[in-house]
């Protein structure tokens, strides 16, 4: 089992939308590369590399590095640079000499000078070159499911591709339409190809050959484009996210779930206008926006029984034919004799290309006179047999028909039960579900490469290990001969077997492969093992079947998550624990694998911290009963972090004592790091932030030498330990640090491409630094991308911090109608209330409010003394509190604390005129601060130091 594979599980399209914003605003040239010194800036990749290695650079920091190193020498004050990359927007100076500081941090002082009275100024020596032209959508491409890459023959349809180029050119939505055998596929792949660079390989391929169920549909076109499916119908979030997409969408084998393709089809060419939609069917999907263009037969006139060979390749069945039996190893050389037979067998086949090529493969069985008669009285049985049916998909049905009752009786039972397979498998799979049917004088790879050399099986070479699948027509004709085949039943055992196997095999490689290989290499087993629970969980199936479809969905999680179909997974997760519970197995080991990978799935879709501890709880119960230690720390993992979002936190140390306990960091160094990240932040939310700042520093000392992106951990090391020391920093009275720790975090997160990593350091590291600093602008840009990275890919729990944190920018601005009330049920989430209490405290109701009190022991506990001061109209009363908050906040080294009650206490001897105590009272305090004097805290401290 591995579920930090689902760190990963999104695509990161939607950063290519936030980066070009950024872009915008410094109005950046994309080709452009500019060297000075070590150093290497490319503008529209947003990438700075000293020595060829890159550097991580805070968003606002590298626009305002692009924008005087593109203006290299000239000078601009702290109002030009704010205007260039801010626009009309307030924010304050000293945000920009933050900024300045931390790119002085990077670079040197060598390159950014101080002009006194002036402003600032670039200099050095750069050359500037072009590079290759780049948009900032490099993630975004990596994520989209690209169109095959095997080799491709098209004949006689250069005029039909030249056709669809121009629709898709002027009308953005193309549906190639026809009977089946006609080669609507490989035109779309033709097309893909021809369009690869006009959208710079923004081309998203969705196969929906494999599905059987409609309701599926908008599900995989979601996950083909790399968004989380983590809600019954993700048709929101799926036209959020390609509304300003630029790509072309291409929808191959449309038919069968026409009633689920056409209204999200039609719904996304209404929202997105720079999407473009090419689509295959054998019907029109008869939707708003569509521009059919059906593809007929090729050509295939009568000839004259004087043509030679070469008269007739000049059309375009007939060469097709010459071609395909040339390829199969015909038994004799073609002759000019023959030009006719062969133009009589083109035209009776409907110049249907795969009944052409089905015809030719058997060249090397028959000479062409034989052929052609056994052709003509097998079309001419099935039409009589078949006269419902269009006459094109009669001809394409007789050819398959004919084609198996040639094979021999092995060749037809292997092929009918490869038809299991729902898309591409290795001749592995094959052998495994097919090969006990072979006969025992059989060799079941000789029998695999027949039905190759047929074209009953195609084969696709360009990877690592060659890849076959059945074509659709083929594969529905044979799976309705596996339909009656005595053998049924037990090639469905041996499938659902080997895909047990298979998942686990493909866990277990996710270890050792990036995560796009790893999806390139096993992402397409979600269709058979979708196929495969539906045999399991059938009434045809054994209680033995069944236990193996739980173990299938137990241990298909790796799938799941990598795909994004969290949604699909949770009601699989469901029905396997409901047939578990028939089973009244209580300490079952995949109960316990099922009810961690419930609680993962609750965590980043709702949330709901009392469903997480249900599920963590059981799932450690039963671990720990059944001495399984690994499952054990992911379930007390899995519990400590629920029981610290309902606010428990002195019990959620107590479970990272408890996981302590269970590590060895010499043999288990990883689960030892993930250990001391529960206890730094159970610390940190406690308020016992020395004890934090020294663990969270173990952390960062033992990080280099362990992989981020190991398994058990399912957020970034480092994410986690930089985001955290942010809050410790700003606590500290290190309000510099604090951003630089928070923008390492986020931008790392970055550049691993952690989804969930970058909405952590989002939600608990830039967001709520940038408020206490007082850079409410930055703190609303970081809150839009959490926003609308949760909105995309399905994760509302994320999402509700940022609107929170919205709301309260709002309320500090005075203006409460820009974003919606937020769900109250999210409003609960302790974490919220209690950053919302040290940012906008107004923006707390009553409720929310004495919710808060009354609690010492937590890290906002001094400044919600000192707001309860501030509220109380007896001197006295007011004047203790604010030394309780003093006291507290001395104890946890928060100094940040300690300045806002000093100024609370300040203004309260003011007032009682003690102003000569006030004055001495803040300048002592203001004294052990060393950096931060531009931001919020400090400068309106100053500011009343001044009027004392």
């Amino acid at each position: 089992m591995n579920f930090a594979s689902y760190q990963l599980s999104v695509g990161w399209d939607e950063f290519a939308r936030f980066q070009s914003v950024m872009m915008e605003k410094t109005e950046i040239t994309g080709s452009r590369i500019f060297k000075f010194g070590p150093f290497q800036l490319r503008p529209a990749t947003r990438i700075l590399e000293e020595a060829g290695q890159r550097v991580v650079v805070g968003d606002r920091a590298f626009d305002i590095l692009c924008v005087l190193v593109q203006n290299n020498n000239d000078v601009f004050t702290v109002a030009d640079l704010k205007q260039a990359v801010w626009k009309n927007v307030h924010v304050e100076d000293g945000v920009i000499r933050v900024h300045i500081s931390a790119l002085r941090k990077i670079l040197g002082n060598e390159f950014i000078k101080n002009i006194v009275g002036r402003g600032y100024q670039f200099s050095g020596e750069i050359a500037a070159q072009g590079g290759r032209t780049s948009s900032p959508d490099i993630f975004y491409r990596d994520k989209l499911s690209k169109p095959p890459n095997y080799p491709l023959r098209l004949i006689g349809r250069d005029q039909v591709v030249e056709q669809v180029l121009e629709r898709l050119h002027d009308k953005r939505f193309v549906t190639i339409a026809g009977p089946g055998g006609v080669g609507k596929t490989t035109l779309s792949l033709v097309v893909s190809r021809h369009l690869s660079a006009k959208f710079d390989e923004a081309i998203c391929f969705v196969d929906l050959s494999p599905l059987s169920d409609a309701s599926l549909v908008t599900s995989t076109i979601a996950s083909s484009l790399g968004l989380s499916v983590s809600s019954d119908d993700p048709t929101t979030n799926l036209l959020k996210f390609v509304r300003d997409k630029t790509l072309l969408l291409v929808i191959d084998n449309c038919e069968h779930v026409i009633e689920g393709t056409a209204p999200i089809v039609e719904q996304i060419h209404a929202a997105a206008p720079d999407v473009h939609i090419l689509a295959t069917s054998r019907e029109p999907l008869r939707v708003a926006g569509e521009h059919l263009l059906r593809v007929g037969p090729l050509d295939a006139p009568r000839i004259d029984e004087q043509a030679t060979v070469a008269d007739i390749a000049r059309f375009s069945a007939m060469e097709l034919f010459v071609e395909r039996a040339a390829a199969a190893g015909s038994a004799a050389p073609l002759q000019d004799g023959d030009a006719a037979l062969i133009g009589d067998i083109c035209r009776k086949l409907d110049g249907l290309p795969l009944a052409i090529e089905l015809a030719a493969a058997r060249c090397d069985t028959y000479g062409l006179p034989e052929l052609h008669a056994v052709l003509d009285d097998r079309v001419k049985m099935l039409w009589k047999g078949r006269r419902t049916a269009p006459t094109r998909h009669q001809t394409l049905d007789a050819l398959i028909d004919w084609s198996f009752t040639l094979l021999g009786p092995d060749e037809r039972s292997v092929l009918s039960a490869i038809s299991s397979f729902q898309g591409a498998f290795r001749i592995r799979a094959a052998q495994a579900v097919a090969a006990p049917l072979c006969g025992e004088n059989c060799d079941f790879r000789e029998v695999f490469q027949y039905l190759v050399t047929s074209s009953l099986v195609t084969v696709d070479n360009t990877g690592t290990e060659p890849r076959y699948r059945l074509l659709d027509a083929t594969r529905a004709y044979a799976a309705l001969k596996l339909e009656g085949a005595p053998f049924r039943y037990k090639t469905k055992q041996r499938y659902l077997d080997y895909l047990l196997r298979a998942v686990e095999e493909a866990d277990s490689a996710w270890r050792n492969q990036s995560a796009d290989a790893w999806i390139k290499a096993h992402g397409a087993y979600v269709y058979d093992v979708r196929s495969a629970l539906a045999f399991a969980f059938s009434d045809a199936a054994s209680e033995e079947d069944k236990l193996t479809g739980i173990r299938l969905v137990a241990r298909s999680s790796t799938i799941w998550f990598q795909l994004s179909l969290t949604s699909e997974y949770l009601k699989r997760l469901q029905t396997a624990l409901a047939a578990l519970d028939k089973r009244n197995e209580v300490l079952h080991p995949e109960r316990m694998s099922i009810c961690i990978s419930l609680g993962y799935v609750t965590w980043h879709t709702t949330g709901r911290p009392s469903e997480m501890i249900r599920y963590f709880s059981e799932a450690s119960d039963i671990a720990e009963r059944l001495q399984d230690t690994p499952s054990r720390l992911l379930a007390l993992w899995g519990l400590w972090r629920a029981t610290s979002i309902a606010g428990d936190e002195s019990k959620a140390l107590a479970i990272a004592d408890l996981h302590a306990a269970l590590v060895d960091p010499v043999a288990n160094p990883h689960d030892y790091l993930t250990n001391l990240r529960m206890k730094a932040l159970s610390l940190h939310w406690l308020g016992e932030q020395r004890k934090a700042s020294a663990i969270t520093q173990e952390m960062q000392a033992r990080q280099p030498a362990i992989a981020s992106g190991w398994p058990g951990i399912l957020l970034d090391a480092k994410v986690t330990s930089d985001s955290l020391m942010s809050r410790v920093y700003w606590l500290h009275g290190k309000p510099n640090l604090a951003l630089q720790a928070a923008e390492d975090a986020a931008d790392y997160a970055l550049e691993k491409k952690h989804i969930l990593s970058y909405c952590y350091s989002l939600v608990t590291g830039i967001c709520p630094v940038s408020m206490w600093i007082g850079d409410f602008e930055g703190a609303r840009y970081y809150a839009e991308r959490l926003i609308a990275l949760a909105s995309s890919y399905g994760y509302s729990h994320w999402g509700s911090f940022g609107t929170h944190y919205l709301r309260a920018l709002d309320h500090l601005s005075g203006n409460l109608t820009n974003v919606p009330q937020p769900d109250r049920q999210a409003h609960r989430n302790p974490f919220i209330s209690e950053l919302l209490l040290t940012v906008c405290p107004d923006a707390l109701s009553a409720d929310d409010f004495a919710q808060l009190e009354g609690n010492d022991a937590r890290w906002y506990a001094p400044e919600l003394l000192r707001l309860q001061a501030e509220r109380l109209a007896d001197v006295a009363g007011r004047e203790a509190l604010l030394d309780r908050s003093l006291s507290l906040a001395r104890h946890q080294g928060a100094l940040s604390w300690e300045l806002r009650t000093t100024v609370s206490k300040a203004r309260l001897w003011a007032s009682a005129d003690r102003s000569v105590d006030a004055r001495e009272m803040l300048s002592d305090v203001m004294s052990r601060f060393d950096e931060g004097f531009e931001t919020r805290d400090l400068v309106e401290a100053n500011d009343f130091l001044e009027q004392l």
